[in-house]
C-alpha cells in the first residue's frame, strides 16, 4: 500500500479491490514496520520477517536477554516481509524522574495499581492473564469488558503488571522502574543497554490533570537534560 500506486490484495484472511491508497508516506520508502510480542515465539517471527520488535518489560531487565538474544539471531538472515528491514527491539519502562528520588518513588507507588483490572482483563495474549476471559464467547462485547473489569477490581489475588510494595531504590533498580534522581534512572536505563535493548519507550507515571503540573515538567526537563545525554551513542 505504501510503495506501490495501485494496491490490490487476494488473500486468505480478506481481500483489497484495486485502490489508490492515500497518503502515502513521506518517507522512502516507507517507515520502519513493529510488531508487539508479549510471547516468545512472536519475538523470533519478528525477527524472522525483519520486523521491529516491541516487548513489553514487567520485572529485572536481565531477564529480556534471552529474548533479545533470539531477536538478534533471528534478524541475521531475514526474510523480509517489508522494504525496511527494522532491526530493534523495544521495551518500556514506568519513568519518574526528580531531584527528590524519594518523593519521585512515592509518586510512583500511588499509580501502581490503578491499571490493574483493565491490564487483567485486556493483555490475554499473556498466558497468565488468558485464563481469565478463556471461557467468555469470542468476540466479547464491550458492555461484558466492563463488567469484566469490575470483578478483577474487587479480586485481592489480581495480578498487575509492576511489582508492588514500597519501591526503594534497590528495588525500582532490580524491576527496571525508572523512578528517582537523574542518577538513579540513569543508572535502571543501564541495565536496559546492557542487555541489548535498542530503544525504551518511557511510561510517565504523571499527567498534568492528575498532578501539579510543575511537577510533570520537572520530571520531563530532568530526563530529558541529564539522563538522556548519558546514552546518545
Amino acid at each position: 500500500m505504501w510503495t506501490q500506486d495501485l494496491f490490490s490484495w487476494e488473500g486468505k484472511a480478506f481481500s483489497v479491490p484495486e485502490r489508490c491508497i492515500l497518503p502515502k508516506p513521506l518517507q522512502k520508502p516507507h517507515p520502519p514496520m513493529w510488531v508487539t510480542s508479549s510471547n516468545p515465539g512472536t519475538v523470533e517471527v519478528a525477527g524472522q520477517m525483519g520486523l521491529g520488535v516491541a516487548v513489553f518489560n514487567f520485572g529485572d531487565p536481565a531477564l529480556l536477554r534471552p529474548l533479545v538474544d533470539k531477536y538478534k539471531r533471528a534478524i541475521e538472515n531475514p526474510e523480509p516481509v517489508s522494504e525496511v528491514i527494522n532491526n530493534k527491539f523495544v521495551t518500556i519502562s514506568p519513568m519518574i524522574c526528580m531531584k527528590d528520588g524519594d518523593a519521585a518513588r512515592r509518586f510512583h507507588d500511588s499509580r501502581t495499581g490503578k491499571i490493574d483490572p483493565w491490564f487483567a482483563t485486556y493483555f490475554d495474549t499473556i498466558p497468565e492473564l488468558a485464563e481469565r476471559t478463556k471461557d467468555e464467547p469470542k468476540p466479547i462485547a464491550q458492555t461484558r469488558l466492563r463488567e469484566l473489569v469490575e470483578i478483577a477490581r474487587n479480586d485481592a489475588a489480581l495480578p498487575g503488571p509492576f511489582a508492588a510494595g514500597e519501591t526503594t531504590p534497590q528495588m525500582a533498580l532490580d524491576n527496571g522502574i525508572c523512578a528517582g534522581t537523574p542518577d538513579e534512572v540513569a543508572a535502571t536505563v543501564k541495565r536496559f543497554e546492557d542487555v541489548g535493548v535498542d530503544q525504551l519507550v518511557m511510561l510517565p507515571r504523571l499527567a498534568s490533570w492528575l498532578e501539579d503540573e510543575e511537577t510533570v515538567w520537572e520530571s520531563l526537563r530532568l530526563f530529558g537534560k541529564e539522563v538522556i545525554p548519558r546514552f546518545k551513542s
